[in-house]
């Protein structure tokens, strides 16, 4: 009985912290705090958490780009961490709307020894925003 009342427990809580990460995606600032919710994740090296988070936000992401996005940057934690170092922070870089339909946020992790860009690409077929291509790399020259 004791047990079933934990597992209850334990269920209400992983509700309440999904519901909690719930965002308004009509609004670019709602946007925004998906993208900076997922990115305090990833400083944390809490990749399973983040891309967890990502899948409670339904209609995000395809489930298959998002498992491959996920693997890939599973693949690559230890080899970033080993090269750049622990995430310091991360800041917004540049936001932009084009057409009123799609959204570009690009953010820098930065890590101790190096920079990191985060591409975010928002689509918004009607009143919300969707994610439609999330992705990372070390050119940091583009941010120019």
């Amino acid at each position: 009985m004791k047990r079933a009342r934990w597992i209850g427990v334990a269920a209400l809580l992983a509700l309440a912290t999904m519901m909690s990460w719930a965002q308004d995606m009509s609004s670019v600032a709602g946007a925004k705090e998906m993208c900076e919710t997922f990115l305090q994740l990833i400083t944390e090296e809490d990749h399973e958490g983040a891309y967890g988070y990502l899948r409670s936000m339904k209609g995000i992401l395809d489930d298959a780009n998002l498992e491959k996005i996920q693997q890939q940057n599973i693949e690559q934690a230890e080899t970033i961490l080993s090269a750049y170092g622990p995430a310091i922070d991360f800041r917004l870089a540049d936001e932009q709307v084009v057409a009123d339909s799609l959204l570009r946020m690009m953010y820098v992790v930065r890590r101790q020894t190096y920079i990191m860009r985060w591409k975010f690409i928002f689509y918004r077929p009607e009143s919300t925003w969707r994610l439609a291509s999330i992705s990372y790399d070390d050119k940091l020259e583009e941010l120019f």
